[in-house]
């Protein structure tokens, strides 16, 4: 493809040593916006594809771009993978980790409803915010936003438990 996922992880006491280092790529567009380390000690690839079935991707695209999330285990090797995207463009931006061992994953849709897109389109872009559980499956999803473009760019986790979407 033209743009790859790649991932390394570095010594805490030596910058310079690699403890190892993947690359994730598939046959078109592939870029990585954001990644978290999960509390089972793996890692949450979060980014977006506009690639079908190809290289390291097992699911085709759904239209445009589409999140593209790789979960990987401490080592650096795939667990599992999904591809989550409407008809049109769906963009990742930011994601975090929830008590119940999902995730909330914060980006940008111009998709109506469709593949796995719930809600239509607001206007322009939207907030879209997809509800994961720890293996991937998506749990729900919520298209926030007005009639013109509303673009994302962080989700964080609040003291009280709650979350703020920023943008």
């Amino acid at each position: 493809g033209f743009s790859n996922y790649f991932i390394s992880k570095c010594s805490s006491t030596n910058y310079n040593s690699v403890i190892w280092n993947n690359e994730f790529s598939a046959s078109n567009y592939e870029e990585l916006k954001a990644t978290i380390e999960t509390n089972d000690g793996g890692f949450l690839l979060v980014g977006m594809s506009n690639s079908n079935s190809s290289g390291d991707k097992t699911e085709n695209s759904n239209g445009g771009f589409d999140y593209w999330l790789i979960k990987v285990n401490s080592s650096g090797n795939i667990v599992w993978q999904n591809t989550i995207g409407g008809n049109l463009n769906d963009e990742p931006k930011s994601v975090v980790q929830t008590t119940d061992g999902g995730y909330l994953i914060l980006g940008n849709s111009n998709s109506n409803t469709s593949g796995d897109k719930s809600d239509n389109s607001k206007g322009e872009a939207d907030f879209w915010l997809v509800k994961i559980d720890a293996n991937g499956i998506v749990v729900w999803n919520k298209t926030i936003g007005g009639n013109l473009d509303d673009i994302a760019s962080k989700i964080i986790s609040t003291n009280d438990g709650n979350f703020m979407l920023l943008g």
